[in-house]
This record gives C-alpha cells, sequence and structure tokens, in this order.
C-alpha cells in the first residue's frame, strides 16, 4: 500500500504494509540538506501528517522505527496575530453612535419608531435641520429656494458660454 506522508514540511511517499500515523519514527533517506544537518546516510524524523497535497518527486521512507511517546502535534507555524487598536478606532466608535443617534432622531421626527420603516409618506414630514421647513419643499434657508438657485446658475452658465464661446450652442446651418 503506498501512502503520503509528512514529517516536517516534507512529503515522503511510505510502502509498507502497516500504515503510519502521526508520531511513528521513520528512517529517511539522505538527501542535500540532511547531509549538512545530520551528516551523511539516513536520519531518523516523525511523521506529522498522513496525507499531502504535493504531487511533484518524493523520497522513499525506508523503515518505519517505532513510536515516539513524547510526541506532540507540531505549533502552526506562524501564531496568530495580536489584537491591535486601531488609531481611529474611538472615533470610528463614535461616529457610528452618533449616526445611529441621527436615525432614531429621523424616525422620531418622522412619527414613527425605529423599528417601523420609514415609508414615503411619512418621510415628507420630516423637516429640514437648517430652516425647519418640510423635507419636500425647498429650503427657506438660503437666499433662494434650491430650485431657483439651480436654475440661477445654469442660466449664469449659459451666458457665459455664450460670451467666452460664440459658437455656443452649437447649430448647424442649413
Amino acid at each position: 500500500m503506498e501512502m503520503k506522508i509528512r514529517v516536517g514540511k516534507y512529503a515522503y511517499l511510505w510502502e509498507g504494509a502497516e500504515p503510519l500515523v502521526p508520531g511513528d519514527r521513520v528512517l529517511l533517506p539522505e538527501n542535500w540538506l540532511s547531509r549538512t544537518i545530520h551528516g551523511p546516510g539516513p536520519f531518523e524524523g516523525t511523521v506529522t501528517a498522513v496525507g499531502s497535497d504535493y504531487d511533484g518527486p518524493m523520497s522513499r521512507v525506508i523503515a518505519k522505527i517505532g513510536r515516539d511517546p513524547d510526541w506532540r502535534p507540531p505549533e502552526p507555524d506562524t501564531p496568530p496575530a495580536p489584537r491591535v487598536p486601531l488609531v481611529h478606532e474611538g472615533r470610528y466608535q463614535q461616529a457610528l453612535a452618533e449616526y445611529d443617534r441621527q436615525v432614531d432622531e429621523w424616525h422620531r421626527r418622522a412619527g414613527g419608531t425605529a423599528s417601523d420603516p420609514v415609508t414615503v409618506e411619512r418621510a415628507r414630514l420630516v423637516t429640514c435641520p437648517k430652516c425647519g421647513a418640510p423635507e419636500s419643499s425647498p429650503c427657506t434657508d438660503a437666499a433662494k429656494p434650491r430650485k431657483a438657485n439651480h436654475q440661477e446658475r445654469l442660466r449664469r452658465f449659459r451666458e457665459w458660454m455664450q460670451e467666452a464661446h460664440p459658437r455656443y450652442p452649437r447649430r448647424e446651418t442649413p
């Protein structure tokens, strides 16, 4: 029976009759790295996992040596990052609280509770925070109502375009 195992971060093939389990001691063939670490010849390792997603060339386990009684699963490679408070976290929480307060205020002005959906009819009752006029009507706080103000700016823009660009608006001559 052929199965993939992992010893540390490396995958190996096991062809023995008895399946290996994590914690088993195995004899592994020499490779370029083990020669510098352990010296020449085969070296011992402990199975850390059964199965591997590595599909490249793999060395074969020479033999099963026994069971390591003190073996424990390895610790994760990267410890979880400590929780670091954000610089603006307090301001963000304050902004969320302020937004919730404003939503409650809008619901109150519209004549409903926070759990009720704001209908179009009730939303029309909400007053402008600047002047107190209903939201559906133009604001009386400005020098001119919003629509008239917009029309005035549009008229001035058209006059400027006609002065600066004599061919504005572009009309094709027949």
